[in-house]
């Protein structure tokens, strides 16, 4: 009496609904069941079981134009410090190495794009994942460890008055990460959940035809599935972590915020100068995944929406210097206002258009602009010539002068506003060290860069980098 059973099934072939005596059978076996009572203790234990013996600060740089500290540790590891008086109680932490999972075989590439989750959930240290959070409830330690195509590391905020505890804990996920092959069983299982219903989605179909035509159906590219989880074996993810993350000496960690190179330092000497170091020099390497030299078109034909969606990606080669980067950035803002203008206002076409440039240094020196629209099925080619005529405009006449003040006066806003944000400094300084670049130029010389900006450059990014015989165009219809 008084109890409500719902059951939700999907709506797809072969997915039976529950009977009325399924339901009621799980019912019994759930009353009938011996539950014990669940135990929420604390561990009563320090994260670490004996303190590391510290290393020293061998060599320390002081920036006063950037106001940063650099020390080189006695592991080699090298640690970059920008106090800010932006928010009391921020400080953003970001650790990174060159490597990735560029450096494992493609048969590999899955397991080492996995291996982190695997580690998070199995814990670290003697405590396993959920004794871990118990542990770290009541703190703002916030961390995560990574491994992208060309770099691995951690990614993390903390209160300044926490910083001890985070540092432990990364140190236990450079030295002892945890096996637990029940919490990752779970985790596979969660992934499955999430990837029950994925081919059903017109979405998904549409992102992975983009993703996988760009890459020209490389394997690394290759869309997941449940299948592809379950084909991950536990050891060897956990064997490539180790591998990553087993020599510390080529790391750099940067700290941004409320946190003051005196009182961290200890810390750092501590945790970070007392990682393993074996002296390696790596580089992330090109692992073959190349976008297409010549015109490609897709349709999809997923759902029944009467609605469509286009992607458009331009790829061409680049020079990244700051200047290049900043002129492609003004090409994109610049085609995104008269996109908008002609697309939505002008035809009526679509509700909101999007335009994302991008240039990559590594490891390959590149560039993409992405345009991307929603529309009827029956305008979609109409907007597609539509775009590729804004383009020809830019390419022959360049920006005209009030859109050039426009786009101007919008980077140095945004500047202004950037300059006083921890996320941005964190940002900014991962990338120039990633890149080997100067920082005080890079971020101390972008708002000379805005001013010295002319229409000639914006309209030379558009006729160098968007080359409208070679792009991916994909286009979601529906299936009737």
């Amino acid at each position: 009496r008084g109890r409500v059973v719902l059951a939700s099934v999907p709506a797809k072939a072969g997915a039976a609904k529950p009977t009325d005596p399924a339901l009621r059978a799980a019912i019994a076996r759930g009353d009938a069941a011996d539950v014990a009572a669940y135990d929420d203790a604390v561990r009563d234990e320090p994260l670490l079981p004996a303190l590391p013996a510290p290393g020293r600060v061998t060599r320390t740089v002081v920036d006063t134009m950037l106001g940063t500290t650099t020390w080189t540790l006695s592991n080699g590891m090298r640690v970059v410090v920008k106090p800010t008086d932006f928010k009391a109680d921020e400080v953003l932490v970001s650790a990174f190495s060159p490597g990735g999972t560029s450096l494992v075989s493609d048969a590999d590439a899955l397991a080492a794009g996995f291996a982190p989750f695997a580690v998070t959930a199995g814990g670290a240290g003697r405590f396993d994942a959920v004794a871990l959070q118990k542990k770290l409830s009541g703190t703002t330690v916030d961390l995560t460890p990574y491994i992208a195509e060309m770099t691995e590391g951690f990614v993390g905020s903390v209160s300044p008055r926490e910083l001890e505890p985070l540092l432990q804990l990364l140190h236990l996920y450079f030295t002892a990460p945890r096996r637990d092959s029940v919490a990752y069983a779970a985790l596979q299982r969660n992934f499955h959940t999430s990837l029950a219903n994925r081919d059903l989605s017109p979405a998904a179909a549409f992102n992975d035809t983009i993703a996988v035509t760009l890459a020209q159906h490389h394997p690394r590219r290759r869309p997941l599935t449940a299948a592809r989880i379950d084909s991950v074996p536990l050891d060897r993810a956990l064997q490539i972590y180790r591998e990553r993350f087993h020599d510390a000496g080529d790391f750099t960690v940067v700290f941004v915020g409320a946190v003051h190179p005196d009182s961290l330092r200890p810390f750092a000497e501590r945790y970070l100068a007392s990682l393993p170091s074996a002296g390696r020099v790596e580089r992330g390497r090109d692992v073959g995944v190349h976008p297409p030299a010549t015109r490609v078109e897709r349709i999809v034909r997923r759902g029944v929406e009467p609605q469509s969606s286009t992607a458009m990606v331009f790829t061409s080669d680049f020079e990244f210097t700051p200047e290049n980067r900043l002129a492609l950035g003004a090409m994109d803002a610049v085609l995104e206002i008269r996109l908008r203008e002609r697309l939505r206002e002008a035809l009526g076409a679509t509700y909101g258009v999007s335009v994302s440039a991008a240039a990559s240094k590594t490891p390959r020196e590149e560039a993409s602009l992405s345009v991307r629209f929603g529309s009827a099925p029956e305008r979609a080619d109409e907007l597609v010539q539509a775009v590729l005529a804004e383009l020809d405009s830019l390419r022959r006449g360049g920006p005209r002068a009030e859109e050039m003040a426009k786009v101007k006066e919008t980077m140095l806003r945004e500047r202004e506003t950037n300059l006083r944000e921890n996320g941005y400094w964190l940002s900014r300084l991962e990338t120039t060290l990633q890149l080997g670049e100067d920082p005080r130029s890079a971020i101390l010389g972008a708002e000379s860069r805005v001013h010295a900006l002319t229409a000639d450059q914006v309209r030379d990014a558009a006729r160098k980098w968007v080359d409208p015989s070679r792009f991916v165009r994909v286009t979601l219809v529906p299936e009737r």
